[in-house]
């Protein structure tokens, strides 16, 4: 079982430590054909493996999945998270929660 890590960006899914590993990542919907391509936090892009085509997503979503060979993301879940959001907020939350995992992860 691939160990977890709550919530990453696209820099953060390059490291090779992070391969095999499960993630949580929050992006915009960028391109949704036979994969998906996700503008991270950072404003990196990450693409997402699907299992089955994801017709009825809106433009935020979050992505839980298992990294994979060149920072791609496997997915297991994709949740539709809105029409709005703050990413570089919630890349100051993703580095914050890195930098102090004892205090911020569960």
């Amino acid at each position: 079982m691939a160990s977890y890590k709550p919530l990453l960006n696209s820099a953060m899914l390059k490291d090779p430590t992070m391969k095999g590993q499960a993630v949580t990542l929050f992006g915009e919907v960028l391109e949704n054909t036979t994969y998906l391509r996700v503008k991270s936090s950072d404003g990196g892009e990450v693409i997402v493996a699907l299992e089955s085509p994801q017709p009825d997503l809106t433009r935020y979503i979050s992505v839980v999945g298992v990294v994979q060979e060149d920072a791609t993301l496997h997915a297991w879940v994709i949740a539709s998270v809105g029409d709005t959001m703050d990413l570089e907020a919630h890349n100051e939350l993703v580095v914050l929660m890195n930098r102090f995992p004892g205090i911020c992860h569960a």
